[in-house]
């Protein structure tokens, strides 16, 4: 069966592999397009280095979104955090991080559209089935180790476990 091509995505880009070094954080390079507002601290920075180092191959599937520049540099519009953590397991010597998966966009995409792309790529959207996380065939270890922040569940099963410890107690 012969694939189809997306018209749409052909006219904005290629999708390249781009070696590490020449990728830059969007710090305002990009005439009309401001810094990047994002930035990750503390648990939330260990949970997507943790994601990308047990999991790289995620980075073929949702690769950084970039703009070439003149000096034959590119810069990340979509996708900063993931180039800030990879750099740091590179420069930690973690192998498979010396090049990255690119979209390298059109030089003729429109300022605005790049912009709304930055924003877009960082908007959470959805939300989680707390109930079925909680009593479905998941494992709050697992989900922990993916990121997911289940000390809620975690704290509702000791709740349970003290109340059914003190019933048993009582009679």
């Amino acid at each position: 069966m012969a694939k189809k091509q997306n018209k749409q995505l052909d006219v904005l880009g290629t999708k390249e592999l781009i070696n590490i070094s020449a990728l830059e954080l969007n710090e305002g390079q990009i005439n009309g397009v401001p810094k990047n507002p994002r930035y990750l601290k503390g648990e939330e920075h260990d949970k997507l280095k943790k994601s990308l180092k047990d999991s790289p191959e995620l980075l073929q599937y949702k690769p950084l979104m970039v703009c070439a520049t003149e000096n034959n540099t590119f810069v990340v519009v979509c996708g900063n955090m993931r180039l800030r953590i990879c750099q740091e397991l590179h420069n930690e010597g973690v192998e498979g991080f010396d090049a990255l998966p690119c979209f390298v966009l059109n030089k003729d995409v429109p300022i605005v559209k790049i912009k709304e792309y930055a924003i877009k790529d960082n908007v959470q959207a959805g939300n989680w089935d707390w109930d079925e996380l909680a009593n479905g065939d998941w494992e709050v270890n697992e989900l922990q180790d993916w990121g997911v922040d289940c000390s809620f569940l975690t704290e509702s099963e000791d709740a349970d476990n003290l109340e059914k410890k003190e019933k048993e107690e009582k009679d």
